[in-house]
């Protein structure tokens, strides 16, 4: 039985379908409705099924390809193809059935895989599918000489917590979330924790709030990648998941709108 895939008629509407020529148009159509696609908009599918499905020749299809790339609209990885923006124009967080779809397809994607869909801003919460696979050779002030590993998330001392020490687990919290390691804070971390709260006026929601700004919005921040990576293209960056790198530059996480529209002037 085939696979229904449903266009909308904004399609054409779209500001970027209309600057693309008509066989930009018809392989970017191909790329969403082939019986190749999946609900998460991750396939494997090769050039050559590209060429013999539409026509186009192997030169046409890898040119339509790299511009697709370079406007971040469709990838073509190592055998996959990643349509970014296709989850939320399936309105996955408010599909229950559309979300458990793209889960089961997230789980069969090796840890490679799931890297570069992170790379590629895929737009959905990847979660507990997030791997950090370079973290122990991270810049020079990574945490890795002081900290040991161990089986789940940090605790919390046991006493009334200052608010540096809310801030800095509710951060290695979101990151054992998002990696499913342990790392345990170092004293080192403890003192950037407590000058970054100072920068903060000590004020425990700011800092919070800032730590889940993080975790929201890491891909789009200049100091989550490894000072090395930061020059190159998304895809071929490596995360540097470094408390100490978000405790300098907490402020950053602080001065867009969102973040403000939330919080009076924290400052």
């Amino acid at each position: 039985m085939a696979t229904q895939r449903f266009i909308s008629t904004s399609f054409w509407d779209d500001e970027w379908i209309q600057t693309l020529d008509p066989s930009e148009k018809l392989l970017y159509l191909y790329l969403m409705t082939n019986p190749l696609t999946t609900i998460a908009g991750i396939y494997e599918i090769t050039v050559r099924r590209i060429c013999f499905d539409t026509g186009f020749n192997s030169d046409t299809v890898k040119h339509i390809l790299g511009k697709f790339e370079k406007a971040r609209k469709a990838f073509h990885h190592n055998g996959f193809m990643v349509i970014p923006a296709w989850p939320q124009h399936q309105k996955a967080d408010s599909r229950p059935k559309i979300k458990e779809g793209i889960d089961a397809i997230l789980k069969k994607l090796s840890p490679d895989m799931i890297d570069y869909i992170i790379s590629v801003s895929y737009r959905y919460d990847i979660g507990s599918y997030r791997y950090v696979r370079n973290y122990s050779d991270s810049d020079s002030d990574s945490d890795s000489e002081s900290d040991t590993e161990r089986e789940g998330a940090p605790a919390m001392p046991s006493r009334d917590p200052a608010p540096f020490e809310k801030m800095l687990y509710a951060w290695y919290q979101k990151f054992f979330e998002a990696t499913c390691l342990t790392i345990q804070p170092s004293e080192e971390d403890r003192k950037a924790a407590a000058e970054a709260m100072k920068q903060l006026g000590n004020d425990e929601d700011v800092g919070l709030r800032a730590v889940d700004y993080y975790w929201k919005h890491w891909q789009d921040l200049w100091f989550a990648y490894k000072s090395s990576d930061r020059q190159k293209p998304p895809a071929q960056r490596k995360a540097d998941y470094s408390f100490r790198g978000f405790a300098r530059n907490i402020t950053s996480c602080l001065v867009t709108e969102k973040v403000m529209e939330a919080v009076d002037d924290p400052f």
